[in-house]
């Protein structure tokens, strides 16, 4: 579980997997809020966690093997059940944009973004739930 003390975050040495949690994050250069932006991440996409310099996480994406740096913040921790999980039952978001929406705020997801465990009303984020009414495209993933 992480830790917050709005000067660091600290992944759990066991969590070796994250997702988006924001509707964009920028995925950079090097550790700095300024370094040169190199891809970005959609919601709910997934990332392998590399290695982490203070709140700082270096990252591998799952679904383009970009890597880069992201703040810790912008993204949830997944264990590797999470991952597993969240990567075989999903659904990708067609709209250009369209809200989901939980018991405290509303988060606008862009065309692509990825809605784990997607219900056809709702969908879970680690711990969060969301209820999303836009167009989608269930994933037909299949195991090996």
């Amino acid at each position: 579980m992480s830790t917050f003390d709005h000067r660091r975050i600290t992944f759990a040495a066991h969590m070796k997997y994250a997702a988006a949690r924001l509707s964009l994050v920028p995925l950079r250069k090097s550790a700095s809020d300024t370094a040169e932006m190199v891809s970005q991440l959609l919601f709910g996409e997934e990332v392998e966690v590399l290695s982490q310099h203070e709140n700082w996480l270096y990252v591998r994406c799952l679904f383009d093997d970009y890597a880069g740096w992201l703040d810790a913040k912008q993204v949830i921790q997944l264990n590797e059940n999470q991952m597993i999980s969240q990567s075989s039952n999903y659904a990708i978001a067609l709209e250009l944009m369209q809200p989901a929406m939980n018991e405290v705020y509303s988060l606008p997801l862009l065309m692509g973004a990825t809605l784990p465990h997607f219900d056809g009303l709702s969908f879970c984020l680690g711990e969060q739930s969301f209820t999303y009414s836009g167009a989608i495209i269930f994933a037909n993933v299949q195991s090996q």
